[in-house]
């Protein structure tokens, strides 16, 4: 078992989903007993996974698992199971456990810096955690992991980006907004986040959140590895975007990194103009908040010009992955797209057995 937390382009066993429900942000979008847009995008997202690997689906209650069977039923038996574990939102990535080397790592998840309600959500690494040693759908390979390790303060999953070889990228800026009362500077950070995640490097950018990115500036908006010396980022020649100043940061930073560390660095570029949800405020609608799966990529798109162009550069930069455009317009209206909504879980940490 590899010794640093795997790549996301690794072999993965299953991805996690949270299937959307009444008692979340999401309660004015669904339209009980109806189809809408939300439901209509999950269906499909969990229908490109399934073609790739198993799927772990989260129900609130059992009535909330009806209804997600009934909404599935397209999708074979055997490529699916139903976990019924609560939670106050669906954006699994961020308060979902990590696993690596023959450990897993529980973030710590308070809202976003407490921004919103999480007791349950701040519960479920360690829920999920205890159905996975005790269901039967999934195992966990060689070994046995009876209670997960806290971090040593908050963190979410989208502002880690590891590139499977020991080294880790994440934005600065995200972590001290989200611990105000941590007191740490960039370098303790990096330091402490070596420890705890067994890494060589952990490198930071420090760059403020895009416009609409309720999380403090995840990492998963702005720059990601598509392999372990190739970083994809955001970018605009746009003076006046809306994120002009931030992209601009983020290329600095980015520059300096890759001139010690050798990374290749390719820019996408972001969209024109900002969109807006249907309360009217504004979301990041980032081409990068993208998620692979086995032998593929789940790349957001936002029925804009660009989405064309963007997906053409993908089938360029990951010629042996089949790219795989999703309309995320339905994710968006909550501020977050594929890439939050998911959380793989690698095959070198589990087993899925059939039904």
């Amino acid at each position: 078992m590899p010794a640093y937390p795997s790549a996301e382009w690794a072999p993965q066993k299953a991805t996690v989903v949270v299937w959307p429900h009444l008692h979340s942000d999401w309660t004015h979008y669904l339209v009980t007993g109806a189809d809408n847009a939300l439901e209509e995008h999950y269906r499909k997202l969990c229908e490109h996974i399934t073609a790739h690997q198993q799927l772990i689906i989260i129900a609130y209650d059992s009535a909330h698992q009806q209804h997600i069977q009934r909404q599935c039923h397209a999708i074979a038996e055997d490529k699916r199971v139903i976990f019924m574990i609560k939670t106050n939102d669906t954006w699994v990535r961020d308060f979902g456990p990590q696993y690596f080397a023959q450990q897993g790592l529980d973030l710590q998840f308070n809202g976003w810096g407490n921004q919103y309600p999480c007791s349950l959500d701040a519960a479920f690494a360690e829920n999920l955690h205890r159905q996975l040693l005790t269901q039967h759908a999934i195992t966990m390979a060689a070994h046995t992991i009876q209670h997960l390790r806290a971090t040593q303060w908050a963190l979410e999953g989208g502002n880690l980006e590891f590139n499977g070889s020991g080294v880790l990228l994440f934005n600065y800026r995200c972590i001290a907004n989200n611990n105000p009362t941590l007191n740490l500077s960039v370098k303790e950070v990096r330091q402490q986040l070596c420890q705890q995640f067994s890494l060589d490097h952990a490198l930071a950018v420090d760059v403020p959140a895009l416009a609409g990115d309720d999380t403090g500036g995840h990492i998963d908006t702005l720059a990601r590895f598509i392999d372990e010396k190739h970083i994809v980022y955001a970018r605009t020649h746009q003076t006046k975007h809306v994120d002009a100043i931030a992209f601009a940061k983020l290329e600095e930073d980015l520059q300096a990194l890759a001139a010690v560390h050798g990374f290749q660095l390719t820019a996408v570029e972001a969209s024109t103009k900002p969109l807006y949800n249907q309360e009217n405020q504004i979301v990041a609608a980032s081409y990068l908040n993208f998620a692979f799966i086995n032998n593929a990529l789940l790349l957001p798109l936002y029925n804009l010009d660009s989405d064309a162009t963007v997906l053409r550069q993908f089938q360029k930069l990951l010629p042996k992955h089949k790219i795989i455009g999703i309309d995320a317009t339905a994710l968006i209206e909550q501020f977050g797209s594929i890439h939050c909504a998911t959380l793989h879980l690698t095959a070198d940490f589990f087993e899925m057995d059939s039904k």
